[in-house]
C-alpha cells in the first residue's frame, strides 16, 4: 500500500485555480518519475492531459475510440471525436468550429456500430452497423490507434467542421 506500481488519478485539479493545478501536476511528475510510477490519468482537460501524460486514450460513451502517444494524438487526431475534442481546445487559435450535429446519445441505449455515428458527419453505412475496432493508423506509428471506419477521411472531416 505505501509503495504502490500504479496510481489512479481522477480528476485531480479539476476544482483547482491554475497555480494550484500546476503545483499539483509538478508533484505528480515528480512522483511519477522518482518512483518509477505507472500513472492513470482520468480527465476532461486535453491540456492537462497534454502536459502530463505520455499517452492518451480517448472515451466517447465508455468505448475507447482512439487510443495512442498523446503528443501525436493532439497534432494528429484520427477519429471524429477526437478531432473535435482537439479543435475545441484550439478554439481560441483558430477560425470558428462547426458544432456536433444532435444530441448525445444515451449511454444506458448506446446505438448500434460505432457510437459516435449520430454525430458523425463523415458517417456512412457500415457505421450504422458495425461496431469499428481500434486499429493503427499508419505505418509510421503503430501504436497510434482509432476505431473509425474512416479514419482515412479525416482531411475533409477538417473541411467540414472548421471555417477556413
Amino acid at each position: 500500500v505505501l509503495e504502490p506500481d500504479v496510481l489512479i488519478c481522477d480528476e485531480p485539479v479539476s476544482a483547482l485555480d491554475v497555480s494550484a493545478q500546476v503545483e499539483i501536476l509538478a508533484q505528480l511528475k515528480d512522483i511519477q518519475q522518482t518512483r518509477s510510477l505507472t500513472m492513470i490519468f482520468i480527465t476532461h482537460d486535453l491540456d492537462i492531459a497534454a502536459a502530463i501524460c505520455d499517452r492518451l486514450a480517448v472515451m466517447y460513451l465508455g468505448r475507447i475510440v482512439e487510443s495512442g502517444p498523446t503528443h501525436e494524438i493532439l497534432r494528429n487526431p484520427q477519429h471524429p471525436y477526437t478531432h473535435y475534442l482537439s479543435a475545441a481546445r484550439d478554439l481560441k487559435r483558430t477560425s470558428a468550429l462547426q458544432p456536433l450535429m444532435g444530441e448525445p446519445p444515451s449511454p444506458l441505449a448506446p446505438p448500434t456500430g460505432c457510437c459516435f455515428h449520430p454525430r458523425c458527419p463523415i458517417k456512412s453505412d457500415i457505421c450504422h452497423s458495425q461496431t469499428p475496432v481500434l486499429l493503427s493508423t499508419s505505418q509510421s506509428s503503430l501504436q497510434h490507434q482509432a476505431a473509425c471506419h474512416h479514419s482515412e477521411r479525416m482531411d475533409e472531416l477538417k473541411e467540414i467542421t472548421t471555417n477556413r
